[in-house]
């Protein structure tokens, strides 16, 4: 199920392990900020201004930061690796971190529980994959966005959301989950269906299925 997510993000995988035209980084050597982008599953690009160029990252919703502060949580920490996997986070300036002077920091419960870039290896100049902790086809990003659990593949119960496609989270993928998009359709937006991510509820996310109906996931 690699082939659902990570298709969306690959049309920018050359983009983020490119040197980024930003001044940020030198040639042959992998811009840690493109880099964190593209593997928490979002699109980097690069700007030109008057003033030069830098690095833009862009979140599911269509918000936008600049890739340096997003990397530092300056900007967009609740889209940041801490906020996907369900810690806060601050942004520490002593200096203290290879990659930036600034850089973000999680944590759980009050105690700092490591870097972004202990995380994520943004100096990966053969990036793989975004991340998918739980292995079950959709990034940790997106499962964030719908509000799925990115470190679970798979329901324990009828209350646990884990599996993005398995919408009544009986561990199985058929019509039962198909029948719960009638109401949204032609009700309020709600993201829970927003199967691609693109801000709307309709056809387009039903076409998610083709491929996974039948399917079921088991808990070990």
């Amino acid at each position: 199920m690699k082939r659902l997510w990570i298709a969306l993000v690959a049309s920018v995988a050359l983009v983020a392990v490119l040197v980024a035209g930003s001044g940020q980084g030198a040639h042959g050597i992998a811009n840690p900020a493109a880099v964190y982008c593209y593997k928490l599953g979002y699109q980097y690009e690069i700007v030109d201004t008057d003033k030069g160029q830098y690095g833009t990252c862009t979140f599911f919703d269509g918000s936008t930061c600049d890739a340096w502060r997003f990397l530092e949580c300056r900007c967009g920490g609740e889209y940041s690796y801490c906020a996907i996997h369900g810690y806060d986070w601050i942004t520490k300036t002593d200096g203290q971190n290879p990659i930036s002077r600034d850089y973000c920091v999680c944590v759980l419960d009050g105690e700092e529980i490591g870097a972004v870039t202990e995380f994520v290896d943004v100096e990966d100049t053969c990036v793989g994959p975004p991340l998918d902790s739980d292995a079950d086809g959709f990034l940790d990003s997106f499962e964030a966005y719908v509000g799925t659990d990115p470190w679970d593949d798979c329901p324990d119960d009828p209350s646990d959301d884990a599996w993005p496609p398995d919408i009544n989270n009986d561990t199985w993928v058929n019509g039962l989950d198909i029948m719960r998009f009638k109401p949204v359709l032609s009700g309020p937006y709600d993201v829970r269906f927003d199967l691609n991510a693109d801000g709307y509820v309709n056809v387009l996310d039903l076409m998610i299925y083709k491929p996974l109906l039948g399917t079921s996931c088991t808990n070990p």
